[in-house]
């Protein structure tokens, strides 16, 4: 059961049922990418109403994730071949380098949908926001 107030956690290709539960208990339901799911929940817990709501598909933005991803692929590589030829390579060089490997990934991921203008006009918010560690990826099972 969930409690009042319970909400849905959107993810690419499923939809959970989240809320405080007093047992570990989530509900999963496979649905195609490109629809959202909203549900209402009574006070008492009870899941009352699920809709399916279709949503407009955004293509990707091939250019600008190509751009980061080969960004990143640069700074790997770069890395790599410094690690294989440095013996005393250390931690903070390649914090510095994983870094900058994640900005790029996770740029690439969190804004793998917006226009070559929105991505022109990049302020410092979106560049914060973007290079953020992505909520919508799952990592494990």
């Amino acid at each position: 059961m969930l409690a009042a107030g319970g909400a849905v956690e959107v993810r690419p290709g499923c939809y959970r049922i989240v809320g405080r539960n007093t047992a570990p208990h989530i509900e999963r339901w496979e649905f195609e990418t490109d629809r959202v799911v909203r549900c209402e929940v009574r006070a008492d817990g009870q899941l009352v109403a699920v809709e399916l709501v279709r949503e407009p598909y955004k293509e990707m933005n091939r250019d600008w994730v190509l751009f980061h991803l080969r960004e990143a692929e640069e700074e790997l590589q770069k890395r790599i071949a410094e690690i294989e030829a440095t013996p005393d390579y250390g931690y903070g060089e390649f914090s510095v380098a994983v870094t900058h490997v994640y900005h790029h990934l996770n740029t690439a991921w969190n804004s793998k949908t917006e226009s070559q203008a929105r991505v022109a006009a990049c302020e410092e918010a979106d560049f914060l926001l973007w290079r953020q560690f992505p909520k919508d990826i799952e990592l494990g099972a």
